[in-house]
């Protein structure tokens, strides 16, 4: 059995500096990879010692399913572990149709607040799953954050939400799961 293995807080701090200093400005982190915290130490010693500000860096987190529930609760815990005073892109990692619509207008709330700049989905895979969130909702999603590789190009998906202007960005771009 494959476990995941995450990285420990001193490890995530010391990628997000090294990246940030090497010339990176796209930090891509969830709650559910437990390293939020190392994250945001990282972005604020990249700050801190003058080589990047803030406003340079785009930084990106999930809201993990177990959140769903209490979303407004989600983006301050976020905020909180990253130490920061807006994420510019909150995503919902799962479609979970109990509860989803919920956590996405606590996500827009977020946004009318100024704790999040933009938002969007992830794993989000039939056009009628994604039509359900959006037609229930206000703010449109800027991505959707899909596995997408040469082996699964989800081309009808891309051309379903180009309609609402809604990009899709890929995980797992080079192979993904039993296609590397």
């Amino acid at each position: 059995m494959h476990r995941r293995r995450f990285f420990s807080q001193e490890e995530a701090e010391n990628s997000v500096y090294w990246a940030l200093r090497d010339g990176y400005r796209l930090i891509d982190t969830a709650r559910i990879y437990r390293n939020e915290a190392g994250v945001g130490r990282g972005i604020q010693r990249a700050v801190d010692e003058g080589f990047v500000t803030r406003e340079e860096i785009f930084v990106t987190t999930k809201m993990w399913t177990d959140d769903y529930d209490d979303g407004a609760a989600a983006v301050d815990a976020s905020l909180d572990r990253l130490g920061l005073d807006y994420i510019d892109l909150m995503i919902l990692h799962h479609s979970q149709p109990e509860n989803d619509v919920e956590a996405y207008q606590a996500m827009e709330q977020a946004v009318a607040d100024g704790k999040l700049r933009t938002i969007g989905l992830s794993n989000y895979y039939e056009p009628e799953d994604f039509d359900r969130l959006v037609h229930a909702t206000t703010i449109l999603p800027a991505l959707i954050q899909n596995e997408t590789h040469p082996y699964h190009q989800s081309m009808g998906m891309k051309e379903h939400i180009a309609q609402y202007g809604t990009v899709m960005e890929s995980w797992f771009p080079l192979g993904g799961r039993r296609n590397t």
